[in-house]
């Protein structure tokens, strides 16, 4: 049987100590491979949070559960909230990396646009 038509976990059963604690310690990881300087390391382990099954169930939950906008709509007009619709999310979720982010706009009071810059220039 294969594990890609079946998720490994429910929602509910998910051990969230044991995730929270890995991607702590990758984070972690990352963090003492920057201040030795080393950043081919740093490059390699960063990618693997990216991918990490961990990394996306936390960032699933945060969004979906613990983030105050919970309940309003992202850009694609979807609110997820039912347990089965949060694993799917979790398994189709990209993280996808631009290099050169350049500024933009950032309307709050529909008169005066603030300046943010962002990523790399």
């Amino acid at each position: 049987m294969s594990t890609a038509s079946k998720p490994m976990y429910e929602w509910k059963t998910i051990p969230w100590k044991k995730v929270e604690r890995a991607v702590f310690k990758l984070q972690k990881r990352i963090y003492q491979a920057s201040e030795r300087g080393d950043g081919n390391t740093v490059h390699k382990l960063q990618r693997l949070l990216m991918k990490s099954w961990y990394s996306r169930l936390l960032a699933t939950r945060r969004v979906t559960q613990d983030n105050q906008g919970k309940k309003t709509p992202g850009i694609d007009g979807v609110v997820v909230l039912t347990p089965k619709e949060r694993i799917k999310l979790a398994e189709s979720l990209e993280f996808n990396q631009s290099l050169n982010l350049s500024g933009g706009y950032i309307y709050q009071n529909r008169d005066k646009p603030r300046s943010a810059r962002y990523g790399y220039q």
